[in-house]
């Protein structure tokens, strides 16, 4: 079976068809430049297919059959199935890009 991929953007969250806002297991402290913002990491995995840098603007996630939640509290901007890249829902969350401090409004 394949895994979903996930990508967490800088002003949008990528992640899988189950979304739930709020209560992960643990911080992603360690894992990325948005542990600073309080994010939750979104699933009990921790598989990056890819992950952030300068020109990658977010973590690829490969999970299967587990679910993922929302880091924060935001609105769903669209949902559905790349074929690069598998399910997906964007959110858009009010917080800051941790590369230029600006609020992410």
């Amino acid at each position: 079976m394949k895994g979903l991929k996930v990508g967490i953007l800088s002003l949008a969250l990528a992640i899988s068809a189950v979304v739930s806002t709020g209560n992960g297991t643990a911080y992603a402290s360690g894992i990325n430049p948005y542990d600073d913002i309080n994010w939750y990491w979104v699933t009990t995995d921790y598989e990056l297919s890819r992950g952030y840098s300068e020109d990658h603007k977010g973590m690829d996630i490969t999970v299967n059959k587990e679910p993922v939640y929302s880091p924060q509290k935001g609105t769903v901007l669209s949902a559905g199935y790349w074929t690069s890249a598998g399910n997906y829902v964007a959110i858009e969350t009010k917080d800051r890009d941790p590369d230029t401090e600006k609020t992410c409004n």
